[in-house]
Formats: C-alpha cells, sequence, structure tokens
C-alpha cells in the first residue's frame, strides 16, 4: 500500500526539524511573561471576587463538598458517580447543568472559567527555561491521529517535581500570551508567522464538489461570513453569493471584545457560524453541537441547534458524508486528497463517520502544513539562512529571522506551501497569509 515510503517521506523525515525546534527553543520575554501573568492573575482573582459575591464564599471549584453547597443554592440536581455517589463535577456536567438550570448559569460557567485558568496559570508558573531564557518544548508527531503536532514542557527533573512537565504545550497557547514569545535576538530579528486561509473548508468543498462554495473561495469570499449570513440572516444560498455589504457586516470580533481591545472572541456571529459550519460538515448533530459550543460558553436551544444544521447543511455535504460513509462499508482504509491513509477500526457507526470526515479534512491541512514546514527547514539549512522555525501549529508556522531577510523569508514561505492537488478535476492551492512583527502575539500584515 506504499505506507512505508509515505512514512518515511511525510513522517520520519519531520525529524530533523523537529529537533532543531526543540534544541534551539523559542525565546521567552521574562519581564512580558512576568506582565502576562499577573494580567491573568489578575484577571483569576476577579472572576473569584465575583464568584464570591454570587454564592457568599469562593468555593474550590474542584471540590465535591464545596460544589454541593452551589448545586443547592440554585437547584441544581447533579448527576452523580455510582460508586462514591458524588456530584459529577467535571467541565462538560457543569457546563450542562448551567443549560438545564439557567440561573445557575452564570456561577457555573464562572466555576468552568476558574478551573481553566488555575491550570494555564500554573502551567506558565512551572515554565522551565534555559539560563538564555529559551523555552524548549519537546514535540510529538504521533500523537494526533491527523498527523498534527503535540507537545509539552521539557521535562527538566533536576529543576521540578517528577514527572512534572514545566510548561505549557505550543499548539493551543491564548493569542494574549503569545506575546511573551520573541524572535532569537530582538535587536536584529523579528517574527514571521504563516497560515493557510479557512483551509479545512477549502478541502471540504473540493472533496465534495461544492461548486458555490468553490466559486465563493475563487473570489476570494470568506465561507465563515458566508455561513454566518445563511445562518443568521436566513441566506438562501440557491440564490448566489450574499452582497458584499451583507458579508462586510459579519465581523471577527462582538462589539463589546472590539471595545475591550481583544485579539480573540468567542461571542461574535462569525465565531459561532466558524464552528458550526465546520462540525456540520463533519456529520455534527444538534445534540453534540449543543455540547460543543457550551465549552465556548456558547448556549443555545436543541430548536436552535437544529435550525444551525438544516442551514448549513447542504446537498453536496450530505453526499460527501454518505460517500464517505460507503467508503467505510468497503474498507476500513480512507485516503485523503494529499494520498494520506489511515485504517478506521471498531463498529461502523455514527462516530466512526465523524471521525472519518473530520480525518479527511484535519490530515489534509496537516500534511501540507508538514511539508510547507520540511522545505522550509531545508531550505534554511541548505543555504545556511540565519532563520529558524519556532513552533508549527496545525495550519500555520512560526519562524524568526532577520528583519533585513524579510523578503527572502517570504519568497521562501510562498515556494514551500505552493502545492497543487487535482481534486474532481479541479486544481486546488490553499492561499496563505503572512504576518511579521516583533512578537509572536504581535503580528500585522
Amino acid at each position: 500500500m506504499g505506507l512505508y515510503d509515505y512514512f518515511m517521506a511525510n513522517i520520519q523525515s519531520q525529524w530533523d526539524v523537529i529537533h532543531s525546534m526543540r534544541a534551539q527553543g523559542f525565546h521567552v520575554d521574562k519581564k512580558k511573561k512576568a506582565e502576562l501573568t499577573d494580567r491573568f492573575q489578575k484577571t483569576l482573582l476577579e472572576n473569584e471576587q465575583r464568584l464570591l459575591g454570587s454564592v457568599g464564599f469562593i468555593p474550590n471549584t474542584k471540590s465535591p463538598i464545596d460544589m454541593s453547597k452551589v448545586f443547592e443554592k440554585y437547584g441544581v440536581v447533579p448527576r452523580r458517580t455510582p460508586k462514591t455517589k458524588q456530584p459529577v463535577i467535571d467541565e462538560e456536567a457543569l457546563l450542562s447543568y448551567a443549560q438545564r438550570w439557567p440561573a445557575s448559569k452564570e456561577v457555573l460557567t464562572n466555576c468552568v472559567t476558574i478551573n481553566q485558568q488555575r491550570t494555564m496559570l500554573s502551567m506558565y508558573r512551572l515554565m522551565t527555561t534555559d539560563p538564555a531564557n529559551f523555552y524548549h518544548a519537546s514535540y510529538d508527531v504521533y500523537k494526533a491521529v491527523t498527523g498534527r503536532l503535540a507537545s509539552e514542557g521539557p521535562d527538566e527533573g533536576h529543576l521540578i517535581p517528577k514527572k512534572r512537565h514545566a510548561g505549557p504545550q505550543m499548539q493551543n497557547q491564548p493569542r494574549m500570551m503569545r506575546a511573551m514569545f520573541i524572535p532569537d535576538n530582538p535587536e536584529l530579528d523579528e517574527i514571521t508567522n504563516f497560515d493557510f486561509s479557512q483551509a479545512e473548508p477549502r478541502i471540504v468543498a473540493w472533496d465534495s464538489n461544492d461548486i458555490f462554495y468553490i466559486n465563493a473561495f475563487l473570489a476570494g469570499k470568506s465561507a465563515h461570513k458566508i455561513a454566518a449570513c445563511v445562518i443568521f440572516k436566513g441566506w438562501d444560498t440557491n440564490k448566489g453569493l450574499p452582497l458584499d455589504e451583507v458579508l462586510d457586516a459579519i465581523q471577527k470580533l462582538c462589539p463589546k471584545c472590539k471595545a475591550a481591545g481583544e485579539q480573540e472572541c468567542t461571542h461574535s456571529e462569525y465565531y459561532l457560524a466558524k464552528r458550526c459550519n465546520n462540525g456540520v460538515s463533519y456529520g455534527l448533530q444538534a445534540p453534540r453541537m449543543m455540547q460543543v459550543l457550551r465549552g465556548d460558553n456558547i448556549f443555545i436551544t436543541k430548536d436552535q441547534a437544529e435550525l444551525y444544521v438544516r442551514r448549513i447543511l447542504r446537498e453536496p455535504i450530505r453526499e460527501w458524508q454518505d460517500r464517505t460513509d460507503h467508503e467505510l462499508e468497503k474498507s476500513r482504509w480512507l485516503t485523503n486528497v494529499y494520498g494520506t491513509k489511515r485504517e478506521f477500526y471498531g463498529l461502523r457507526d455514527d462516530t466512526m463517520l465523524r471521525d472519518a470526515l473530520s480525518w479527511k479534512a484535519q490530515s489534509a491541512v496537516t500534511h501540507l502544513t508538514c511539508y510547507a514546514m520540511r522545505a522550509i527547514h531545508q531550505r534554511f539549512t541548505q543555504d545556511k539562512i540565519p532563520a529558524a522555525i519556532k513552533t508549527q501549529t496545525h495550519d500555520s508556522c512560526t519562524i524568526s529571522h532577520r528583519r533585513s531577510d524579510r523578503d527572502l523569508i517570504t519568497a521562501i514561505i510562498k515556494e514551500a506551501t505552493y502545492l497543487p492537488v487535482i481534486i474532481h478535476g479541479r486544481e486546488l492551492v490553499i492561499p496563505h497569509e503572512t504576518t511579521h512583527g516583533p512578537s509572536w502575539g504581535e503580528q500585522y500584515k
């Protein structure tokens, strides 16, 4: 089946750049790190004070005893573990209680936020850097089934308690915390980042032969903005593309986050449409959609979720899903548009189909990003260019290089990201955006 050759050419060949990323590390601005950590701590304290004002004490959000008192105050009847009969208080359970008992929503979502912030804060406090303030994350190319990279803090046994990993993983860094990561030499260097533009929706559009979205992408339109028009404005895609003024009204930041100067927003119509559009393509149904969105503190009713699914699920996507199901019926081996193969185990049910659909798109994006990452590293090594890839986050790569080499780096990225593929007789080249700045968190077009 050619799996060995594929493995050596595309997976094992990543180790040169992976080793370079770990050995060189990512430079950390300790002053900025302290400022951001303090800001994080302040936000955590503010959330705890709000909790104090609501329930009269600051509960240990991981204590069944403390959380039982919170549940009693708001009339929440929690699920209980079969053996100990203690209330179930994991994140998903708390969010499901918040949806079922609306009076408890503000308090329970605050508890979830506090849990997340405490975990994240501890990761940054434990963050271990070398004497020159470089963070050496440990990367794993085999953990994710889609081929994506995973990472964790370096395990410095002589510096921290045994089996404790010292620092955050690089694939899920909050944007506000990225500002602590700076170029190797801040006086001469800059950080350049490139990411593939709406890569997963493009893969789905071409693979499903969805002419409407193919034409939308070729016209330079945003699939997520179109999905927002479909969901929230009731736009009928049979009438063609929405007008530009309608699309321009869909903003990435909600008014509140925009006024606060935030870089990310999980409250906007754009963000909600993005999550729903990708999920529905991968077979997401209303109950699971509600569960997924609760994780972003977005609470919708079952009727709303069913409406979103009906409006988003176009006939070409439905046919693509059915075609994938038939492929699984014939053989458990699937192949994505770039030739990556995977075998699926277990019962051929809805869960397997969802996994297969998401794998088809996500593994294709991974193939593209890893190809570009290897090509860029090879060029840096071959031509002895004073530049290095610092990290890779699924559909993007981050590079430290001399500011004077910006045009050269941009040209190398352009060459490395060009990987055309023919799907149903149509060529697909996924475009990319390149940004530059003084840190990973401060990037400008």
